[in-house]
Parts: C-alpha cells; sequence; structure tokens
C-alpha cells in the first residue's frame, strides 16, 4: 500500500512550491515508481525525481536512480517550483503508479527543425519547424538563436515561442542575415528548440550556414622585435611572514597576541566550471591582486567546489597572454600562485568550499555535502587541502561549506545536522595542522542562507583547539531578496537588532570572533544605501571581521568592487566602505629572489579587420629557464583594428659573476596573420663583480684568441617562427692575405641554407665552416661576408675565432687536383634538414686540354637519392663513383661544370676526390 501527500510549502505572488511526499505502508519494498498529477501551471524546478512526460497539464514524473528503491516504512519527497506570473495555478489528482503499471501516456508527436543555406545578401533565413503528426489540442516549443563561427555581428539574434494549433504540422521561423563588408569565410549559427509542451524534441537543432560574399582577407604580417637587453639586477628582501592567527574571545589575534581585524573581498570563480577566478581573460592576477590591496583589502576569500581538486581540473578563464606563468596549471596550481603571490604583498588568504559540484551559488541541495560527494569525500578534500598548505600561514583559514540552507544545527541527525558535519571536518583538518582558523556558516532558519547562527547559543561547535574557530554569517540588503524587516515601519533601525539576534551575539558575548563572509550591493536601491549607513558602523564597533561581496563585476546580485572593464574601480562603494576596512596583514615566507620584467614587442604590418591570434613562447639559449629567467608562455590578441601588443617575461637576479647570456621569445600558431619575424633574443647583462658586459644586440664578436688581428663575429639579421638567417664575417686585421680559412659555428639550430662558404662538418652543436674558391681571400683591412639560413632558435649562437689556412688543402674535405694534371673537384652542401641534404658539385678544368669524359668519387653516410648533371655509376659501402651523363662529359679549358645530389642522412665525413679522366 501506498500513500501519496501534496502540501503547500511556500508561495509568492507569481508562483509557489510544493511537496509531494510518497510513504510506503506496505511489507515490501518497492523498486522503480512514478507519480502522475495536473498542475494548471508550468513546473519550472523539480527535485527527488524526473519529469517523464508533459502533455496538456498532466505531468508524470518517476523516480531518481538514487530514490527508485521505498523500503517499507520509508517515504521519498518530491519537490517543485511553479511560476505562475500572478494569474495563480493548482495541482490535483495525484495518482502512484508502480513498476508494471501502466501510466497516462498521451499521444506526443515529435517536433524537428531543418537546416538552410543562405547567401549573406539574402535578407533573411527561413527555418522550417514540423510535427510528426497532427494533435487534437495546441502545443507549443520555444526557440532561441545561438552563435556559431557567424555571431550577432553576422545575423539579429531571436527567440520566441511557435504554436501549433490542433491539426497544424508546420511552422516557420524567420531570423534576420546582416550583409556586412567583413572579409570572411561561410560562417554558421543554430537555432535551437526547448521547452516542448506536448511535444518531443527529436531534432532540436537547426543549422543557418551563411555564404560568404565578400573578397578573400589580406593577412597582416605579424613580427616581433628582435634584440633586446636587460641588466639581470640583484635579489631583494620581501615581506616577513607572521605567523599563524588565533582567537581570544571575540577577537582574532596575530601570533603575537595583536587584535587583527581581517577586511577582506571575495574574489569569486574557482567554484563555477570556470574553475579559476574570474577577470583572468582581461588582467594578470598579480596585478588585480596589487589593486585589491591598493583598495585596502587584506585579504582575500577566494571560493571553491570540490570538482576543482579533482585531477584534471583546469581552468578555462584565463588569457595566458597577460598570465603567462598560469599556463599548464591546474586550477589548484592557479590558487597556488595566487596564494603565494598573496603572501609576497602582504594578504592574508582564506579558502572558501562554496559548493560541492561545479557551477553557481552553493550547492542545490542545501547541504555541505552532495552532488556526488558523499560527507567522508568532503572531509578528505579538507584533509588534502590542509596538508597542501600546512606551511604556509598566508591560508590564514578555512571557510568549511557556503550556505547549507537546507541543514540543521544540533538537531543530532548526521545527514542534516551541520554541528555534527563541522565538527567532523575540523577535527580532520586540525589534527594535521592545529594552527589554521576554521571558519562556520550559519544555516538558514527564517534569515539569510549561511546566516543563521542561533543554535550556536545552546549547541556551540565542540572543538579540540578552541582558538582557532571563527564563526562566519552571511547578510544582505533589500535588493537581494525582500525580507521582512525591510518592511519594517521602524526601517532601518530596527536593523541592529536583527542583526544582534541572529549571529551579533556571539561576538557581544565574547564567545567567539565573528567574520561575516559575504555582504554586498550594487548600492542602487535606496533601502540598500540605508542599510549599508547601519551595517558598515556596525561592523566597526562590534569588532567584526569581513569579505565583501564580491571584487567581480559579474555577479549578478550585488555586481562588483570593479566596473564591467575590470578595472575601474567603484569610488562609491569603496568610500562606504572605507571607515571599517582594518590594517595592513603581512604574509609570505621572508626572503624573496628579485626578477626584472622585460616587456617584449609584436606588431601587425597593417590592422586587420579581424582578431589575430598568435602564440608565445620562452626557449633556452644559454640562459636556463629556472636559473637565469622565468620560462613562460601564452597567447597575444590582437583585437580588430589592433596593430601593436606587448608581452611580458621576467629575468632572475643573483649574485653570480658570469657571463652576459641570451634567451628567446618565439613566436609560433599565427592565426589571422603571416609570421614574418618569429624570434626576439634577449640578452641578460651580467651586473656583478667579475660578470661579463657588452652591448645588447644579439651578436657574438669573438676575441681575437691567439693575437693574429684575424677575427670572425657573427649576427642575427632576421627571424621567424622556426628560423632565423645569420650572417658572419671574417675580418683581417692582419698585415697579410688571407687565402682560406674555417670557423666554428656552435648553434643548437639546423643549418639549412649557406653562402659565400660551405659546412666541412657538423658534430653536436658544432658546425665548421669553411670558405669557397671565391671567398678564401680576405686582403688585409678587409672582411668577407658569408651568412646562413637555420631551422631553430638563435638564441645561444657564437663563433669561434679564425682558423687561417696556408695550405690550400689543409682542412679541406674537398681535396683539389691531387695529381697535377689541372682538373680538379668541389664539393659545397647547399642546404640541409632533419634527415638530408643538398650538395653541389663542381669539375673545374684550369687545364689547356678539353675533358671529353669524367667521373669522381663521392665518400658518403648518406644514401644519394636524387642526381642532376650526372649519374650515378657504382655504390659500394660509403663510397659512390660519379660520372657525367650524355650531356655533361665535356669540359672545356677554363670552365666548370656543374652536378649535384640529394641525400636522405647526416652530411658528416662527405668527402669528394680528384676528377678521374675517362
Amino acid at each position: 500500500m501506498t500513500d501519496v501527500d501534496y502540501q503547500l510549502t511556500n508561495s509568492w505572488s507569481t508562483g509557489f512550491q510544493g511537496l509531494i511526499r510518497v510513504t510506503n505502508d506496505g511489507t515490501e519494498a518497492i523498486t522503480g515508481w512514478q507519480v502522475t498529477f495536473t498542475s494548471t501551471a508550468r513546473i519550472s524546478d523539480i527535485w527527488g525525481a524526473t519529469i517523464l512526460s508533459h502533455s496538456g497539464d498532466t505531468y508524470v514524473v518517476q523516480s531518481m536512480p538514487w530514490n527508485a528503491t521505498i523500503n517499507p516504512g520509508g517515504t521519498v519527497d518530491i519537490g517543485f517550483i511553479v511560476r505562475h506570473g500572478g494569474v495563480g495555478g493548482t495541482i490535483g489528482d495525484i495518482e502512484f503508479v508502480t513498476e508494471g503499471d501502466d501510466p497516462p501516456a498521451p499521444v506526443v508527436p515529435d517536433v524537428s527543425i531543418g537546416d538552410v543555406v543562405v547567401d549573406e545578401d539574402s535578407g533573411t533565413a527561413t527555418l522550417h519547424v514540423t510535427l510528426s503528426e497532427a494533435t487534437t489540442e495546441a502545443t507549443s516549443v520555444a526557440f532561441a538563436t545561438a552563435a556559431g563561427t557567424a555571431d550577432a555581428s553576422d545575423f539579429l539574434p531571436a527567440s520566441g515561442t511557435l504554436t501549433f494549433a490542433a491539426g497544424e504540422t508546420e511552422a516557420t521561423v524567420t531570423v534576420q542575415i546582416v550583409d556586412d563588408a567583413v572579409e570572411e569565410g561561410d560562417e554558421s549559427f543554430s537555432v535551437v528548440l526547448s521547452d516542448a509542451d506536448g511535444l518531443t524534441i527529436a531534432d532540436g537543432t537547426g543549422t543557418v550556414t551563411i555564404r560568404a560574399n565578400d573578397a578573400p582577407p589580406t593577412l597582416p604580417e605579424i613580427a616581433i622585435e628582435t634584440a633586446i637587453s636587460v641588466d639581470e639586477g640583484n635579489p631583494s628582501s620581501g615581506p616577513a611572514a607572521d605567523g599563524w592567527f588565533s582567537t581570544s574571545g571575540s577577537d582574532i589575534i596575530d601570533s603575537d597576541g595583536n587584535v587583527v581585524r581581517i577586511t577582506g573581498v571575495n574574489w569569486f570563480g574557482g567554484e563555477t566550471t570556470r574553475k579559476a577566478p574570474d577577470g583572468l581573460h582581461v588582467r594578470s592576477y598579480q596585478d588585480m591582486m596589487d589593486q585589491m590591496k591598493e583598495v585596502g583589502f587584506n585579504a582575500i576569500r577566494l571560493p571553491f567546489s570540490n570538482d576543482m581538486l579533482r585531477d584534471g581540473a583546469t581552468p578555462t578563464n584565463i588569457n595566458y597572454s597577460v598570465n603567462p606563468d598560469l599556463a599548464g596549471l591546474s586550477s589548484i596550481e592557479v590558487f597556488d600562485k595566487i596564494i603565494d603571490y598573496a603572501g609576497e604583498i602582504g594578504i592574508r588568504i582564506i579558502l572558501d568550499n562554496h559548493r560541492n559540484a561545479a557551477g553557481d551559488g552553493p550547492s542545490s541541495n542545501g547541504l555541505w555535502y552532495g552532488e556526488g560527494y558523499t560527507h567522508e569525500e568532503w572531509v578528505a578534500d579538507w584533509e588534502t587541502l590542509t596538508a597542501r598548505y600546512q606551511d604556509n600561514p598566508t591560508v590564514v583559514g578555512f571557510d568549511l561549506s557556503g550556505e547549507p540552507f537546507a541543514a540543521t544545527w544540533g538537531s543530532g541527525d548526521p545527514a542534516t545536522d551541520w554541528r555534527l558535519g563541522a565538527e567532523d571536518a575540523i577535527d580532520a583538518i586540525h589534527e594535521i595542522n592545529p594552527e589554521v582558523l576554521v571558519l562556520v556558516e550559519g544555516i538558514a532558519e527564517g534569515f539569510w542562507w549561511g546566516g543563521d547562527l542561533r543554535g550556536v547559543e545552546s549547541a556551540p561547535i565542540r572543538l579540540d583547539e578552541t582558538d582557532k574557530l571563527v564563526y562566519s554569517p552571511h547578510v544582505y540588503p533589500n535588493s537581494i531578496y525582500a525580507q521582512p524587516w525591510f518592511n519594517d515601519p521602524n526601517y532601518p533601525e530596527n536593523l541592529t537588532d536583527v542583526w544582534d539576534y541572529y549571529f551579533g551575539y556571539i561576538a557581544q558575548d565574547d564567545t567567539a570572533p565573528i567574520l561575516v563572509g559575504e555582504f554586498g550591493s550594487r548600492f542602487e536601491d535606496p533601502k540598500d544605501l540605508l542599510w549599508m549607513e547601519k551595517f558598515i558602523p556596525y561592523l566597526t564597533e562590534n569588532g567584526l571581521s569581513y569579505t565583501y561581496w564580491s571584487w567581480n563585476p559579474n555577479s549578478g546580485d550585488t555586481g562588483g568592487i570593479l566596473e564591467n572593464d575590470w578595472t575601474t574601480v567603484i569610488d562609491e562603494k569603496v568610500t562606504a566602505l572605507e571607515p571599517s576596512l582594518g590594517d595592513e596583514l603581512s604574509g609570505g615566507d621572508g626572503s624573496v629572489s628579485t626578477t626584472t620584467e622585460v616587456t617584449v614587442s609584436v606588431s601587425l604590418s597593417e590592422p586587420s579587420s579581424g582578431t589575430v591570434l598568435v602564440d608565445w613562447m620562452t626557449a633556452d639559449g644559454t640562459a636556463i629557464a629556472g636559473e637565469d629567467y622565468v620560462a613562460a608562455n601564452g597567447t597575444l590578441v590582437f583585437a580588430p583594428g589592433e596593430t601593436t601588443a606587448s608581452l611580458t617575461v621576467e629575468v632572475v637576479a643573483d649574485t653570480v659573476a658570469e657571463d652576459d647570456e641570451t634567451f628567446s621569445i618565439l613566436l609560433a600558431n599565427a592565426d589571422g596573420g603571416i609570421l614574418t619575424n618569429g624570434e626576439a633574443i634577449i640578452t641578460i647583462r651580467d651586473n656583478d663583480a667579475t660578470g661579463g658586459g657588452g652591448g645588447g644586440d644579439p651578436v657574438e664578436e669573438n676575441p681575437d684568441t691567439n693575437a693574429d688581428g684575424i677575427f670572425a663575429d657573427i649576427g642575427v639579421r632576421e627571424t621567424w617562427a622556426g628560423g632565423f638567417i645569420a650572417d658572419g664575417h671574417v675580418n683581417n686585421g692582419s698585415n697579410g692575405q688571407i687565402d682560406g680559412w674555417t670557423v666554428e659555428v656552435n648553434t643548437s639550430a639546423t643549418i639549412t641554407d649557406i653562402w659565400n662558404s660551405k659546412i666541412l662538418s657538423h658534430t653536436g652543436d658544432t658546425y665548421v665552416i669553411g670558405n669557397i674558391s671565391t671567398s678564401g681571400t680576405v686582403n688585409p683591412g678587409a672582411d668577407m661576408g658569408w651568412g646562413f639560413v637555420a631551422d631553430g632558435i638563435a638564441a645561444g649562437l657564437d663563433v669561434s675565432d679564425v682558423t687561417v689556412i696556408t695550405d690550400p688543402d689543409e682542412g679541406n674535405d674537398n681535396p683539389a687536383d691531387t695529381n697535377g694534371d689541372g682538373v680538379y673537384s668541389d664539393l659545397v652542401v647547399r642546404q640541409t634538414w632533419t634527415g638530408g641534404f643538398v650538395a653541389d658539385g663542381e669539375v673545374i678544368n684550369d687545364s689547356s686540354q678539353r675533358v671529353d669524359g669524367w667521373s669522381v668519387e663521392v665518400t658518403t653516410l648518406a644514401t644519394i637519392r636524387d642526381i642532376w648533371n650526372a649519374e650515378i655509376a657504382s655504390h659500394e659501402g660509403d663510397t659512390y663513383v660519379i660520372t657525367n651523363n650524355s650531356s655533361t662529359s665535356q669540359v672545356d679549358p677554363d670552365t666548370v661544370r656543374t652536378w649535384g645530389f640529394v641525400a636522405d642522412g647526416l652530411i658528416d665525413n662527405l668527402a669528394v676526390s680528384d676528377v678521374i679522366l675517362a
């Protein structure tokens, strides 16, 4: 036997809340159940069951997985909210249906929406919405446009409700299309069906494809400035830690026993599906926190969800071009960065378990556990956080759970008694770290969610560390919800009594400190302004701490301290709070290493009509990340019309005497532009006693180490994403002529093309570069230019002193005329890449006789796969015999015959023999 009861639990002018209770009066468990009932107005929210069908006034709801079984004597509650818009609504015809029974099954046709393709200049797009069959009564379905690659600049957003009269099976939705002059490709958006009444949505998304009629966009060139120099600097000390806070009666005290007031601000976002504090898409967290401190706040309350603590939880709301050191971090690691910086600038942190599952507001069930987490898992998460920050007094307190509005206080029921739940968590926290403050919010019996602490008077929190407990109510003014005391004839003079009754008495009786975890307003409602004029003095007169809600402008109810630009402070709010702000609270971990910021400019060759994106990252050269500079990466964003942007990296100061060092900033993955200069070389100038010095250009000019007056230099002419061009010189400051030379070039890059010189060998990061026949002679006082193109980064590039070749064959892997007949060969590597190279050969006839056939031996570890102006006569081991083809056999006196090949493999040990005549 099953009993079904209905009761009205709450009502207001435009709606009401109801509860259906199902009781199993039988002797056997019920498994799988449904309830049918009628409602003359639409149900907007339901819990404890899910809506199976809705036709006309009839609803069929069924059990959730967790309450499908009702044991004998057990009950299940189904709660719902009806919004009737002020025209009334009733619930009736309630029936219970068990598994196997046949509940009412009204005929519910399918409704579908089609796709459409239109030209940009078509004016409108019309989508057809159809029913699978006609009905005998009116049905309806809502629709709304949703942006895709096309947004509100491409079409006019539209929404509404389609109504099908009895017998009708087709309707249309028309959307206005914007014909712009923007150069773009085809784009699309959607029209989405929802809230079907008497219908089942089969295909609920219609795609509108807009065919572009504009010319293809001209992409701007993206370039980063090539070279920047910065002095390394020396380390300096940061703020010292003052240790943990405690309590004494109604006061919070520091480690020296001095009374402190925490007067902070809430910076939310971590508790949402974005999983990080909001606003980091606009500004850096350091800039944001510096402004909080400048305004006068000495603490930050950081809301988070249990979902945010899970492995793999990552933020979705961060612009890494302005927060490069957050790139690649998990959500909790982003919190670590914020906490570390708070310690540096002397701001304390309160971690607020705002909800269990990621989302907005408190947990939907109004308890400290749920939404996929058991009480034990909730406690375990607090244990994990306690261990993570147990040595960091910057994290001064833990707010155990946000607004447990459905909980009881002191009832003894472990499922709902928030006092028992809080005590369990506190015991676990203090087992790991007995020093941290714990904040306990109130419940919601007749007062604001989280604000009712009346139960403390008869049933206070019991804990071993009695000097670590703070009670933390929430309280708001009229605009948030019109509580009855706001309409009292004595308003606002009645407010003090209300606050004293619900929470103020705890501090007044010297039981424990009070930290008001949330209060705030948009400062628009006249009653709110009167409320603030009373509440802010109430805080200071009673010595209460607080964290204002909120810093964020995206709080729907209260707005924030900041305007919607995430930068401008609302002076009216700060002026109101100013009298209540407490003194600065120091923090951090003592001495810190100073870093010097380096700002690098990136520019576009011309404005773009669309957004241009380019990724950037740092890369080691002779400077090493973590030792000499802070590794960073991000994405630069050029809004339409912008032509300049900048990024910032940090150089680490030290007192080590060392040479100047370099690292690179590389651009990659351009979207909306073409990379033309993709590498900036940062030179860190050492400023310590015996360290190196020098200019700021990324040019290595090695001294004349052998004092012969002949030396080399090398510099970077141009960089791009993944490569660079380098120009070298052999400088002859001696009194004699040079007739041959070699240098060693050190680079982690791969040389792919070379001119006025040739690669003699390549081992590891070292290339031996030598002259070719036209560049060997360098007269006194002159220089010989040469250079190459390379794939890779230019940072760390340098060149050795010059080795002068006095014997034309010394050090030359391509020997000249060894048999003295005046005919000889040369072989030069023209281009290399990962896994291969191109080589150009010459047969040179300096004799007086015509050559009528020739061959050479090429020694190489590589495999020749393509050859021109010659043929492979044989190949054995590392030796190829190369001979002329029919068109290259003749070589007249004083002429040169060219040939060449492509090979797979390394250029190491490449050599060519003297010419063998036919």
